[in-house]
């Protein structure tokens, strides 16, 4: 999940990266989720200029009241968690949000192991 605006220069920089995270890892399972901080935005139609120019594919809502930021204790944005396949949060990342290669593997390495797991239970 990551947690961002459109006027915000380091999220703007990052989106073309998450999207090609994404393109990556989805076959896998991985999913994005990005919260966009709808109550800070000028104009809220501006989420779907930023989502039609950036090419963006994976899911993205819309935090009007700013209650999803707030749940996650979100200081700055952009700002990125890392979530398992049973809710928890394996990583909380700020700038740059985008999870490293390393962060990446073990994420799929764990999301791997829970999976399998389910299978075989």
């Amino acid at each position: 999940m990551n947690i961002w605006a459109t006027w915000c220069p380091p999220c703007r920089a990052e989106m073309p990266d998450m999207q090609k995270f994404y393109e990556q890892y989805k076959d896998e399972g991985v999913e994005i989720v990005a919260v966009n901080l709808t109550q800070s935005e000028r104009q809220p139609e501006h989420v779907a200029r930023f989502i039609q120019e950036y090419g963006i594919t994976f899911t993205v809502v819309l935090d009007e009241k700013g209650e999803v930021s707030r749940q996650y204790q979100a200081q700055a944005i952009p700002t990125s968690y890392l979530i398992d396949s049973k809710g928890i949060i394996q990583k909380r990342r700020g700038i740059p949000a985008i999870p490293s290669s390393s962060d990446s593997d073990e994420l799929l390495d764990r999301f791997e192991r829970n999976h399998t797991e389910k299978f075989h239970e």
